[in-house]
């Protein structure tokens, strides 16, 4: 019976007694193990021999049965203190998690309430210089509104249109010297709401005055005036009675002034003319206020002719090789001759045809200029006074115009050229007959008398 105790089975009372209740745990987790091991140590150990005492067998047998609780034992210990530690590095971790998190949180706050703060004072300097531009722009307004004057003297009129800005009244202010400064004006303006109150007209006012002064004037309305239209072709003796029904103060000199007067350089042609301002007083409707002096109210005239003759016009007369004197003169006599508009060029290229070839121009209107009236017919005789507005007697141009021409007269000379025709008359209905030689021209004035 060799090795038969190898594989001796133990009691189940004697377990028991050995691991008690842990018993079965114990066998689960390791004590299959252990007494395997136990065993072989036993066979190396025992003697190769058929006899061996029962009582030392047991006693080995529970000692290292009783190591190998113990072993499982420690082993269940560590492993609850291992799992024990991993729960706390855990909650240490958490904790240290969530230190860092209100950490964190807290320094955003902070910086946060730093950057408020800065927007704070940052926002602050910016009212406060604002605050102080406010104040120094009122301080200036006041000083400028109520106080500031421009260093002049006198009085001036000032024509305020009745589509005019408050923009455009300042600036007319401040170019005549009544006030010191347009910005201001504007700027008061539309602080006070006072643009819609502001009233056309003709003013005179007292060169330097205030903006609060300007702007009381103007609200008041202007100076008593009078508006008056100068119809196209009227002379200067017909313009001076056409003020003089306006009730003008100056009307009653007009005539004489105008005669003598002549502050544009282009009013003077190759001999005198009878009367200087003739044909460069324009044509159009004007609102003059009722105590101009003659001088003003030729300035007023001559001041728009001067506007009227635009670059354009100067440049195409230029082209032309014409002068503004000849172009003014020329014009003068179509205005008077054609009665209407698509007559105007084709009496011009007469009227350049002749002079061309030295051809006196036979103008009806420079006779009747010269006797000082109009004639609805003339005579032989009229034809033959000595006058140098005789265009019957004499080559060329008169001295100058013969009435104020309109614009369209004007353009019609600038776009007139030499013609076939040299000769034209009127119809009783006012429109005429061209014709080309004298004696087509007289069929045509026997035609029309009938």
């Amino acid at each position: 019976m060799k090795n038969k105790e190898n594989k001796t089975s133990v009691p189940a009372s004697v377990w028991e007694s050995i691991v008690g209740n842990d018993g079965e745990e114990s066998h689960n987790e390791a004590v299959h193990e252990d007494s395997e091991t136990a065993a072989a140590k036993m066979q190396d150990d025992t003697p190769n021999q058929d006899v061996a005492a029962p009582q030392e067998h047991t006693h080995r047998l529970k000692k290292s049965l009783r190591r190998a609780s113990e072993k499982a034992k420690e082993r269940k210990e560590e492993k609850k203190e291992r799992k024990f530690e991993r729960q706390m590095q855990e909650k240490r971790n958490q904790k240290k998690l969530a230190k860092q998190q209100k950490y964190e949180e807290a320094r955003r706050k902070y910086y946060e309430s730093r950057r408020r703060g800065n927007k704070i004072t940052l926002w602050i300097g910016y009212v406060m210089i604002a605050v102080t531009v406010v104040m120094l722009f009122i301080w200036a307004g006041q000083y400028f509104y109520q106080i500031q004057k421009p260093e002049a003297h006198g009085t001036v009129t000032v024509d305020i249109p009745a589509n005019a800005t408050g923009a455009e009244i300042g600036n007319m202010l401040e170019e005549k010297h009544v006030i010191s400064n347009a910005f201001v004006f504007r700027t008061a303006l539309a602080v006070k709401g006072d643009s819609k109150k502001l009233q056309a007209g003709h003013y005179k006012f007292d060169q330097g005055i205030t903006v609060k002064e300007a702007i009381i004037e103007l609200h008041k309305g202007g100076n008593d005036f009078a508006t008056v239209t100068i119809p196209e072709g009227y002379t200067v003796s017909q313009i001076a009675e056409a003020l003089k029904k306006a009730d003008i103060k100056g009307a009653d000199d007009f005539a004489a002034e105008a005669a003598s007067y002549g502050p544009l350089t282009y009013m003077y042609g190759p001999e005198p003319a009878q009367v200087k301002g003739e044909g460069f007083l324009f044509a159009d409707t004007y609102d003059i206020p009722k105590d101009y002096t003659a001088k003003q109210l030729c300035d007023l005239m001559y001041d728009h002719t001067d506007k009227m003759l635009s670059p354009e016009i100067r440049r195409e007369a230029a082209e032309k090789k014409m002068s503004l004197h000849d172009l003014m003169t020329i014009a003068s006599m179509v205005e008077k001759e054609a009665k209407f508009r698509e007559d105007q060029v084709p009496i011009a290229s007469v009227i350049l045809k002749r002079l061309e070839i030295n051809m006196p121009l036979q103008i009806d209107a420079t006779i009747q200029y010269a006797l000082g009236k109009p004639k609805e017919h003339l005579s032989i005789a009229d034809t033959r006074i000595n006058s140098p507005y005789n265009t019957y007697r004499r080559t060329g141009l008169p001295p100058g115009p013969i009435g104020a021409p309109g614009m369209n007269a004007i353009k019609a000379v600038l776009a007139a050229k030499p013609g076939e025709y040299l000769y034209y008359v009127a119809k009783p209905d006012g429109h005429h007959i061209f014709t080309r030689t004298l004696d087509e021209h007289e069929v045509a004035v026997a035609s029309v008398k009938g």
